[in-house]
C-alpha cells in the first residue's frame, strides 16, 4: 500500500504544479543517458558540460535490472499494481511482464 500512497502523491503534484514536473522515465535514462540527462539539467535550467553527460554515461548500466522477477507475486497484488499502471498515465511506461 505504501506505493499506492506514492503513486497519488506523484499525482498531486503533478497535479498541483503543472509544468514543474519532470517525468524522467528509467529506461531511456538507461538507453539514452545523455540527452535523458540533458534535458533534466535544461529543465533545472542548470548548465552541464560534455564532459559531466560523458562521465554519467560511463557509470550508467544501460541493461534494466528486473528484480521483480525475484519477487513470488499474488494474482491480487498483480492486479493493484497493473490497476495503478492504467490508473495513472505517468505509470504508461511501466508493464508487468
Amino acid at each position: 500500500m505504501e506505493y499506492n500512497k506514492k503513486v497519488r502523491g506523484s499525482a498531486a503534484v503533478k497535479k498541483y504544479f503543472p509544468g514543474r514536473v519532470l517525468d524522467v522515465e528509467s529506461m531511456r535514462l538507461m538507453m539514452s543517458t545523455k540527452e535523458t540527462l540533458k534535458k533534466v539539467c535544461e529543465f533545472l535550467k542548470i548548465t552541464c558540460t560534455q564532459k559531466y553527460l560523458d562521465d554519467c554515461a560511463s557509470i550508467v548500466d544501460p541493461v534494466p535490472s528486473k528484480t521483480r522477477h525475484f519477487v513470488v507475486w499474488t494474482k491480487d497484488q498483480l492486479s493493484r499494481v497493473n490497476k495503478l499502471i492504467t490508473e495513472y498515465p505517468f505509470l504508461g511506461q511501466f508493464e508487468f511482464e
